[in-house]
């Protein structure tokens, strides 16, 4: 009968994991003992060993390594929904994630899974009108950039509530990339890092050449989404980005994409103080599969040397 090591989140089961200290014992038979407890840093270490310790006859390696919780926020007359990703951890820092337009939470699912598992706390939420699957009742003909920005500020308070949390980051992927940077400029003291995928810097842009010297309508259908005249009143009226979040920016930019060019990420790498762009090579607008992978490495490191720098 070989050893096997197996660690509890509490001491008394691994399926009652509302601690979130680990332990790990050393299992003989049916029996098993409590040897010390394991800092989360660690567990990843431990189970990335897992073959070489079946080489030496050991059994398993059962780790919890996450925990889901859906939440409600009630803001601005309005409620924004979304789940909260809870690492096994004491400490942990918390990404909020904000989807693209028409996207939702879900988009952003396996990417927030990733980030528990690796002991980052994260929250994905569907901006409330920005999404034909947004079940808020708030109407996509109400959303604006204005009303996106205070979903994400009553969001990130949420995530600033989870048990547990230390340092917020966000990561923004297109329009939400766009909104994150709005809202880094005016909340920039609450927010450790900043993560931009695509960031759709060209939405004032685009529309003031759309509208330039026309009417807007009072609605128009876009990419299977229905905007009300005020979203694009207000994307044309926008001042340009100060760029004045002092924290450090990681962009990610495709050098394909044909809906946001390339060149507005470069011009904000290098206008905020701290940033750095990446480009990925034959990646357009909406990466590849291989392609997200490479972006969950690079998020998870950016967080990581964040903190280790802070």
């Amino acid at each position: 009968m070989g050893w096997g090591w197996n660690i509890y989140p509490t001491e008394e089961s691994f399926e009652k994991h509302s601690s979130a200290e680990y332990f790990v014992a050393l299992t003989h038979g049916s029996g098993h003992l409590r040897l010390s407890k394991l800092p989360c840093r660690l567990r990843g270490l431990l189970v990335s060993s897992a073959p070489a310790f079946q080489a030496y006859g050991c059994k398993e390696v059962i780790v919890n390594h996450m925990t889901t919780q859906d939440f409600t926020v009630a803001h601005d007359g309005r409620t924004t929904s979304g789940v909260k990703y809870f690492p096994a951890c004491g400490r942990f820092p918390v990404v909020v994630f904000a989807h693209g337009y028409n996207g939702e939470a879900r988009d952003f699912a396996p990417f927030a899974e990733f980030l528990a598992k690796n002991g980052i706390g994260a929250v994905i939420f569907t901006f409330s009108g920005g999404s034909t699957r947004d079940e808020s009742g708030f109407l996509t003909t109400d959303m604006t950039l204005s009303t996106e920005q205070e979903d994400l500020v009553a969001v990130m308070g949420e995530a600033q509530k989870m048990a547990g949390a230390e340092a917020l980051f966000l990561f923004g992927g297109s329009q939400g990339g766009f909104v994150s940077a709005l809202v880094a400029e005016k909340h920039g003291e609450d927010i450790a890092g900043l993560m931009l995928l695509y960031p759709a810097f060209c939405i004032p842009d685009d529309w003031r050449r759309r509208f330039c010297g026309q009417a807007i309508p009072e609605t128009l259908e876009l990419w299977g989404m229905t905007l009300g005249k005020g979203y694009f009143q207000e994307a044309c009226a926008l001042s340009p980005l100060w760029y004045s979040y002092k924290g450090p920016v990681l962009i990610l930019h495709g050098d394909e994409d044909k809906i946001v060019a390339l060149s507005y990420s470069e011009r904000a790498a290098e206008k905020y103080g701290r940033a750095e762009l990446e480009v990925f090579a034959g990646e357009g607008h909406g990466f590849s599969e291989a392609g997200m992978h490479r972006v969950e490495g690079m998020a998870l490191s950016f967080v990581r040397r964040v903190l280790a720098e802070r």
